[in-house]
């Protein structure tokens, strides 16, 4: 847009200060508003200058800049009173409609005297009576005055929020949530939800609702037991703050809430966003309203211990997390004395206070889905939950003992007790050579197999001079294993050591010197090696930290990995043939938890060969092993892997209620070794499949935060990737779009393969699109297209090109989509696909019907339709009808549009005849189809006893098929067919 000057017409302004509304508010809108209103007055455009005077209000009013709109509004005022001739009816309305937005203007500005405030309502009720104008809007000014100073607001409230809504009343959903912050302010939160509860559902919103509601409704909904749905909302209600100069108080609670659940790290990314805040033109109650959350903020990051974290500060500078913390406090605490200092009250400086020590809502971190780099500095290690630590040290030396001889994973803990307590009288050789062991058993686990074998020879040693031959066996095979790791590794392995030890606890067994515990430990190591050389898993997952036996490898992690190559027929036999040592070695000394390992390791290389049913049974017999032994710490990984098996199987009820199983029993017996978070990631999936999105959707929340917190940063992104599509399923857009979003830089998307790169932006991109936000939709696709450029299957760039082309049409860039249009007209007829192409023509059809060109919008449905003649059919691929049931309906409406009624009537027939090719799941889709026709037959077309013929049949099939929906609606057509 140039320069408006002297030589600028009405129409060229008026114009101007249309293509205005589309831009962005802040301080360039009302720069160039003002460029707008000195234009007209030069030009003597009288009527255009009181529409321009209007729109700057409305620039500084949304664009954070309210401290200039009492001057404004006078002058306005004043040409109201002078020559009412310029003001239209509509242009009167917004004279007395504006008048509330001076008073919150004059209440945010300190230096403004109350008497000054009084006056003005005083003197805007004066003017309401005078032109007969009803009064609330009067009464909501008295409200907002009483909440501000704290004196009179329950009477206020009762005036203000009992009387009847009028002409002048703000819209609903700001009424709604300023009732909901009256009660919230009351410590009523169940109140407050209910008078929220619309705007939360999507039943009430306005330029900065819901925005500004679920930014207030985040704590009162933790308090209220309501924390998932609070992570929720705050997933999508942050997005719609971004670049609103005007939301600094909704990202203020946005910052509360997350330092509350223990999001600090969040919080701080938020910040560094949000840090042009510090320096805007925001008016001193909005200053106060964001400094007062980053204050929680820094508050909560400081006493986690991260007073020394680098935080973003104003002016473009850095401070620590302390200094900052130090200056907001400083500043809110002035801002709120000067506001009491004004009112002659301590109300604002009580309500901050009150504010900032307010104390963690959630015991531990709230799991929010979203990815959120670790702090600058770390945070004290939290302490794990373990059984409890007995004082005196000869009853823990035993309990340690006994919870390894068990395998109970409270041992770990135990025996690092017993490390951290040892005194030199109480070690002997045999405490030696144990506390060696499980320090070369903890790099063992760790897969740091060249420092694991030294401190177990060590140890072997120390059981040799104790006396203990066995359980010097069991150690020294330890060793062993770990040198034939680093020898697979190298491609090269020696079963000699191996096969010593084994020689050794041969005759140990014989001479009754070795345990049969300690016997299977030495066959056990010789079943991992052997299973090490099948291949059958790769060595490390993607996070480097797989479990070192690969029967307890996580299917979740493993899924979708290039398949490994086939075992040879030699290793393959070599693994039965040490399995079933371990198994019989196991059964013969009555160890069931070892048979169980054995029944594990065989489970894993019959599904590794696609044998599902026999990995399953071998898996329940596992289970019934350790049932019947009663060791119920080990259940959790066999009920996963049980589950597992059950998802590939297709049975998911029961796979369901393996990993259920798993997942409680877990919480019951923390185990280390055991991956929660992929078997609550596998039940995700699981519940996907069966159609249950929204218990999908809580799984992945929690397992992508586990994730995080065990660093398996990929792990963590697919979890992001898979919510992502759960919440589309549920059409949760912005709460999906926000979850991608966290996912969407170099660091992240460096963890993903191209394939999955390339699925995260198309999944984006539609939601996006899905969700109105077409520009921004246009960008990813435009991305992803580039990306596919040298594609081996060039048919995916085809169908993004097409997506890329419709949401050029949502963003009404006609002449940009016609281009991308024939682009992807070019790459279908090189690599087609005719979905694509179809779905892109019927948003070509509908961006043709808003240009009111019906002849263009049937000429796109015809083409979809001879691109549907022409593809081949295609189970999994492409489908016929429903393409022709879709462009059918589209036809219907366009032709209804236009009173085409006799073709539309054969547009809706034909897509009825598509969707009955779905059979029960487009049952909904062929009564739609069906309603529409009797509509047009009965109410377009006259013919009413044609209708009733036709609904007739079709209320039964839908109550046949259980669609009660379906039924209502049919059957009130009917009803209102036969009334006449």
């Amino acid at each position: 847009m140039s320069e408006p000057d002297d030589s600028w017409s009405e129409p060229e302004i008026r114009q101007a200060l249309g293509r205005l509304r589309e831009e962005p508010h802040g301080a360039a809108r009302s720069a160039r508003t003002e460029e707008l209103v000195a234009a007209a007055e030069r030009g003597e455009y009288d009527r255009t200058l009181v529409r321009a005077l209007f729109e700057l209000l409305s620039a500084y009013e949304y664009g954070a800049e309210s401290r200039k709109a009492p001057v404004l509004y006078n002058r306005i005022l004043t040409l109201y009173t002078d020559r009412p001739e310029l003001f239209d009816e509509r242009a009167e309305h917004r004279v007395f409609w504006c008048s509330k937005w001076v008073t919150s203007s004059l209440l945010a500005i300190p230096d403004v005297p109350l008497g000054a405030v009084e006056g003005w309502i005083a003197q805007m009720q004066e003017r309401f009576l005078a032109a007969d104008k009803p009064l609330q809007a009067v009464r909501t000014s008295r409200y907002k005055l009483a909440a501000h100073t704290g004196i009179g607001m329950d009477l206020a409230y009762e005036l203000w929020a009992t009387r009847p809504r009028d002409e002048f009343s703000d819209c609903e959903a700001c009424e709604a949530r300023d009732r909901g912050r009256h009660w919230a302010g009351r410590g009523d939160d169940a109140r407050a939800l209910r008078e929220w509860a619309p705007v939360l559902e999507g039943g009430l919103s306005c330029a900065e609702e819901p925005a500004s509601t679920i930014a207030l409704a985040l704590v009162p909904l933790v308090r209220a037991g309501r924390a998932q749905e609070a992570a929720s909302l705050h997933r999508a209600g942050y997005r719609a703050t971004r670049g609103k100069v005007s939301m600094d108080d909704a990202v203020a609670r946005h910052l509360e809430f997350l330092a509350l659940t223990g999001n600090s790290a969040r919080g701080l990314e938020l910040l560094a966003e949000n840090r042009y805040r510090f320096d805007s033109t925001a008016t001193a109650e909005t200053r106060l309203s964001f400094l007062r959350g980053v204050r929680i903020l820094l508050a909560r990051l400081t006493a986690e211990g991260n007073g020394r974290a680098p935080v973003p500060a104003p002016d473009g500078r850095e401070a620590t997390a302390a200094e900052l913390l130090a200056e907001v406090t400083a500043q809110t605490e002035e801002l709120a004395r000067r506001f009491d200092a004004r009112n002659g009250t301590d109300y604002q400086s009580t309500q901050l206070q009150g504010w900032c020590a307010l104390e963690p809502l959630t015991a531990r971190p709230l799991e929010l889905g979203l990815r959120a780099k670790p702090l600058p500095v770390p945070p004290p290690p939290a302490v794990a939950a373990a059984a409890a630590v007995p004082e005196d040290f000869s009853t823990l030396l035993a309990e340690a003992r006994a919870a390894l001889r068990d395998g109970r994973p409270e041992n770990r803990a135990l025996w690092a007790a017993v490390a951290e307590r040892v005194r030199e009288e109480d070690l002997d050789d045999v405490l030696r050579a144990e506390l060696a062991g499980r320090g070369g058993f903890a790099l063992l686990e760790a897969r740091r197999w060249e420092q694991a074998e030294e401190p177990l020879r060590r140890s072997a040693r120390l059981f040799e001079q104790a006396g203990e031959p066995g359980r010097a066996a069991a150690v020294h095979a330890r060793a062993a294993w770990c040198v034939f790791q680093r020898q697979a590794d190298a491609g090269e392995v020696s079963w000699d050591e191996l096969d010593a030890i084994l020689a050794s606890a041969d005759a140990l067994l014989a001479a009754d010197a070795i345990t049969g515990e300690d016997y299977c430990v030495v066959k056990h190591c010789r079943a991992s090696a052997a299973w090490r050389l099948l291949g059958v898993f790769p060595d490390d997952d993607e996070d480097g930290d797989e479990p070192s036996n690969p029967a307890e490898a996580d299917a979740a992690e493993t899924a979708g990995r290039p398949e490994a190559p086939e075992p040879d027929e030699r290793s393959l036999r070599r693994f039965e043939q040490e399995v079933a040592e371990l198994a019989r070695a196991a059964a013969e000394h009555d160890l069931p938890q070892r048979m169980a390992t054995a029944l594990s390791m065989t489970a894993a290389a019959a599904e590794a060969e696609g044998r599902l049913e026999e990995a399953l049974k071998f898996t329940l017999d596992a289970v019934a092993l350790v049932e019947r032994a009663e060791r119920t710490w080990a259940l959790p990984q066999l009920y996963a892997r049980q589950g597992h098996l059950l998802n590939r199987l297709r049975r998911l009820d029961e796979a369901a209620t393996s990993l259920h199983r798993a997942v409680t029993l877990a919480a019951e017996w923390p185990d280390p070794d055991f991956n929660d978070a992929s078997a609550l990631m596998e039940l995700a999936w699981n519940r996907l499949e069966a159609d249950d999105a929204a218990t999908a959707a809580g799984h992945l929340t929690v397992a992508a935060t586990r994730f995080d917190r065990a660093r398996r940063p990929r792990s963590a992104v697919m979890a992001r990737c898979m919510l992502g599509q759960a919440l589309t399923r549920l059409k949760r857009l912005p709460d999906a779009i926000a979850v991608y979003e966290s996912i969407l830089d170099d660091e992240a998307e460096t963890l993903l393969e191209p394939g999955e790169r390339a699925q995260l932006r198309l999944d984006l991109g539609r939601a996006l699109r899905r969700s109105g936000e077409f520009r921004q939709a246009a960008e990813v696709f435009l991305w992803l297209a580039d990306f596919l450029e040298d594609w081996p299957e060039q048919s995916v760039r085809t169908m993004v090109v097409c997506e890329l082309a419709s949401a050029l049409f949502g963003s009404e860039v006609l002449d940009q989509a016609e281009a991308t249009m024939a682009k992807a007209w070019e790459l279908h007829a090189l690599a087609p696909h005719p979905g694509a192409v179809c779905a892109m023509l019927r948003t070509a059809a509908g961006s043709a019907m808003d240009a009111e060109d019906a002849a263009a919008a049937l000429a796109h449905l015809d083409r979809a339709d001879a691109v549907v003649a022409a593809a081949e059919e295609s189970p999994g691929e492409f489908l016929r009808w429903p393409e022709l049931g879709q462009t059918a309906d589209l036809r219907t409406q366009i032709l209804s549009a236009v009173e085409r009624y006799d073709e539309a009537l054969a547009a809706t027939e034909a897509a009825a005849q598509s969707w009955e090719r779905g059979g029960s799941r487009t049952v909904d889709a062929w009564a739609e189809s069906i309603r529409i026709a009797a509509v047009i037959e009965g109410y377009r077309l006259g013919r009413r006893a044609e209708a009733l013929a036709r609904l007739t049949p079709a209320v039964e099939r839908a109550r046949l098929a259980g669609r009660s929906h379906a039924v209502e609606i049919l059957t009130e057509l009917a009803n209102s067919l036969r009334e006449g």
